[in-house]
């Protein structure tokens, strides 16, 4: 049962190892400006759709344009 539970331990601790790493090398990569603007985008929509009040201290032309000047701000590159 020791020798069980100690490969075991030693498993889970390779498969752990080697999630971190996976994790490490998703989270590492460079995104492009075109998949930051479409996520921009996303959280936008999602915010019209869900925010319960989303105008009530900002209004919608000064959020668009805040969102407008941060997708500004992300340089397109060729």
């Amino acid at each position: 049962m020791r020798k069980f539970s100690i490969f075991l331990i030693s498993f889970s601790f390779c498969i752990s190892c080697v999630s971190v790493k996976k994790h490490n090398a998703q989270i590492e990569a460079l995104h492009t400006p075109e998949s930051l603007h479409m996520d921009i985008d996303r959280v936008y929509n999602q915010l019209k759709k869900h925010h319960p009040n989303l105008y009530q201290y900002t209004s919608k032309t000064d959020l668009d344009f805040k969102f407008d000047s941060l997708k500004r701000a992300i340089k397109l590159t060729n």
